[in-house]
């Protein structure tokens, strides 16, 4: 999934979901959600509603900074990539059905995405 983001004002998540994840809620306390968590200051890798990792304060998402989601669902991990240097640790992920999600913040955010797959 590519995602060229356009505005945004606040937290945002860039990631997979299960079917009962909330896309109208912060990724970061989503039980269902596992990926990319920007909160407005920081830059963090979040799963089941904690953050595995965080960078503290960061630049802009839509600066030259490149992100990755890495999943290996056949193994269960999730690995995060930033400039495609490892981002936190591989995460375990349970398995279930998911579905690759982006969440926004507000109705003023805007994104476009691309969905492709190996």
């Amino acid at each position: 999934m590519r995602v060229l983001i356009h505005n945004t004002s606040y937290a945002f998540g860039i990631g997979i979901g299960s079917a009962d994840a909330t896309v109208t809620k912060d990724p970061e306390h989503d039980l269902h959600f596992l990926g990319l968590y920007h909160g407005g200051h920081s830059t963090n890798v979040c799963a089941y509603a904690r953050r595995t990792h965080s960078c503290g304060g960061t630049g802009d998402w839509r600066a030259s900074t490149k992100l990755a989601v890495l999943l290996d669902l056949e193994n269960g991990t999730m690995q995060c990539y930033q400039d495609l240097q490892p981002f936190g640790n591989k995460v375990t992920i349970k398995r279930d059905k998911y579905w690759p999600m982006v969440v926004l913040w507000n109705e003023v955010d805007d994104v476009s995405i691309a969905v492709d797959y190996l």
